[in-house]
């Protein structure tokens, strides 16, 4: 399979469909019993239902307005009472509309006051539901759990066959991020049920591997007119605040960040940006409550920055409305050392002069 050899999903054009692991995994429940107990484990806890007990239903229409979960587990009576759960299964898109919230609700309701329900969110990248009540999990660790109970599936069998592909693609190894890497394999989508982003992020991480202090980072897709390309976002303690909630900004609401875009042009430019949190377009921004106090931070953050960092070797200072500063990327050789060569001490030239920035933008009334 790794050697360019089409699994099972491959040949049928059912790689990236969610509702192909969705079914397999309605399958696999339904013959293992030990597999159907760690799920359960998962959804209740210690104290979960029998395993024995449970209908198991594929794309199950929740009542009222709800919608249709993927997977719905039940019981309506036995020693453990009464109860329900669902799973929740995704690949490449995220939560739409507070599906879990609304599944959740909807099965509460159905089991009633004295019964118990939960729910499952099974990600690629265990990524939080939007209900707290809902527990993340990902492929990789549910295929450790259904390798763990394979011998309860018949050798030889169509779903053996197919559920030993799905731990193949769900156990494929992350992308690694070496110093003589070429950094444009690291930007290409990567074999099995990995993110999307793997391989940027382990770029990203490489970038400041050797740099002294606290740095975070993130892979973004970038946005354009007519495009979308990989990016990458970098960070310090100080720098990101808390999320804007309701319409009114304050001056907790903002994230200033060096970002990249990895696109297909010979210079890249690692650009210092000042924006809300979460990230609103100028629009947006010009539709809040104080979105005048945010021009003021964003203003003397700018004053200050380029009084301080215009002499920085490399950096240019830029007057756009949420770019402050941009450095220029060329790298001849294309491999992570040498983009890390480039990048990073551009990174650690300007990141005290970030600081001072931010500490003279807060005292900005």
């Amino acid at each position: 399979m790794l050697n360019n050899s089409p699994d099972i999903f491959e040949l049928f054009d059912i790689e990236t469909r969610e509702d192909t692991y969705s079914l397999l995994l309605v399958h696999l429940v339904r013959h293992s019993i030990g597999l159907r107990r760690r799920i359960l484990a998962h959804a209740f806890g210690t104290d979960h239902p029998p395993a024995e007990l449970a209908d198991i239903i594929p794309r199950h229409t929740l009542p009222g307005d709800a919608g249709i979960v993927d997977i719905f587990l039940r019981h309506s009576e036995g020693p453990a009472g009464r109860w329900a759960m669902f799973i929740e299964s995704k690949l490449y898109s995220g939560e739409h509309g507070a599906q879990t919230v609304r599944y959740w609700d909807a099965t509460t309701a159905l089991v009633g006051p004295n019964g118990r329900s939960a729910g499952i969110f099974l990600t690629i990248g265990g990524d939080r539901p939007a209900c707290p009540h809902v527990n993340p999990l990902t492929h990789r660790e549910l295929t450790t759990w259904i390798a763990e109970h394979l011998s309860e599936i018949p050798e030889h069998s169509a779903l053996r066959f197919a559920a030993e592909g799905y731990i193949a693609r769900a156990q494929a190894p992350h992308p690694e991020a070496r110093d003589d890497t070429p950094y444009a394999d690291l930007l290409e989508q990567s074999w099995g049920l990995v993110p999307r982003l793997a391989g940027v992020s382990a770029l990203g991480a490489a970038m400041y591997a050797t740099l002294p202090g606290e740095w975070k980072h993130d892979a973004i897709w970038i946005q354009g007119r007519g495009h979308a390309n990989p990016g990458l976002q970098f960070w310090q303690p100080g720098w990101l605040g808390s999320e804007l909630t309701g319409d009114r900004w304050t001056t907790e609401n903002i994230f200033v960040h060096l970002e990249m875009e990895l696109d297909d042009r010979a210079t890249w430019r690692l650009k210092l940006h000042f924006e809300t949190e979460p990230y609103l377009t100028l629009g947006e921004i010009d539709e809040l409550e104080n979105a005048a106090g945010f021009a003021r931070m964003r203003d003397a953050f700018r004053a200050a920055l380029h009084a301080r960092a215009a002499h920085l070797s490399g950096w240019r200072m830029s007057n756009y409305p949420l770019q402050i500063a941009a450095f220029p990327v060329h790298v001849p050789d294309p491999t992570v050392a040498h983009l890390r060569e480039r990048i990073a001490p551009a990174m650690a030239r300007i990141a005290p002069h970030i600081h001072e920035a931010l500490t003279s933008a807060r005292e900005v009334k």
